[in-house]
């Protein structure tokens, strides 16, 4: 009887059902954590604490950085020359400048294109690969 309570306790038709719950709120959930169907794809339950461990992450990865379209706007702090060109400043306020980020390295938005990359630091501080971004538009480079 027991092992047969622990194969149900740990099956995959009742993790599914709380991985959809956990889940149902949530704007990303890594790829490794959804796929159901392919060869090497995590049991439920694995998939249940694994996208528990993974939420307390502070790092974007690539394929998080080039999955969504991204609002951008410069802070006060950046100067009038900065702040003059963003609509996020004009008034009334318009809706804040948009950026994707492609695997490639390259970005786009509004302003033209560009590149990016992660880099170690930023402003004093430091952290994990995916903490910071460093963009690049010709030869300038900004955070």
């Amino acid at each position: 009887v027991n092992a047969f309570w622990a194969e149900v306790a740990t099956s995959d038709a009742v993790w599914s059902v709380k991985c959809s719950a956990l889940w149902a709120d949530k704007v990303y959930v890594p790829k490794r954590f959804l796929e159901v169907t392919a060869q090497h794809a995590l049991r439920r339950i694995a998939a249940y604490w694994g996208s528990l461990a993974d939420s307390r992450r502070i790092a974007l990865s690539p394929e998080e950085l080039c999955s969504f379209e991204w609002s951008c706007r410069m802070k006060d702090s950046a100067g009038q020359e900065w702040t003059r060109r963003d609509p996020w400043w004009q008034t009334p306020p318009q809706p804040a400048n948009t950026r994707r980020y492609a695997a490639d390295g390259t970005t786009s938005s509004a302003q033209g294109a560009g590149t990016w990359r992660f880099v170690p630091g930023s402003s004093g501080k430091t952290g994990p690969r995916g903490c910071f971004i460093r963009h690049a538009r010709g030869e300038v480079e900004f955070p």
